[in-house]
């Protein structure tokens, strides 16, 4: 008779701080997707309400970012949320240092 093998990954928690991380990714990226459509809606005389959005948008992921890599640099626990969290929030500043270098031409 074959061997039964059981996995169990009860073992491997996520990272308590990888939750609030991806909070203020997904805060950014809903900044960021407001920001777009307040500025598209006025036809780019936002002013500068629209502004502190994208400021706040660009700083919370930046922030983010840097905590999640502190909370991947820990190898006891999983790290999936928070490499999810990093990758969002990379996108998100990647996503705002182009539209200031675009505006900047």
């Amino acid at each position: 008779m074959a061997k039964k093998y059981k996995y169990s990954f009860a073992g491997k928690k996520e990272v308590r701080e990888g939750r609030g991380a991806i909070l203020l990714s997904t805060l950014a990226l809903a900044l960021f997707f407001i920001s777009i459509i307040l500025s598209y809606l006025s036809e780019g005389h936002a002013g500068i309400i629209v502004g502190a959005f994208g400021l706040f948008s660009f700083l919370c992921a930046v922030y983010s970012f840097i905590q999640e890599i502190k909370i991947l640099s820990k190898m006891t626990k999983g790290h999936g949320i928070a490499a999810a969290g990093a990758i969002l929030s990379g996108i998100v500043a990647i996503l705002w240092l182009t539209i200031f270098l675009l505006g900047l031409k």
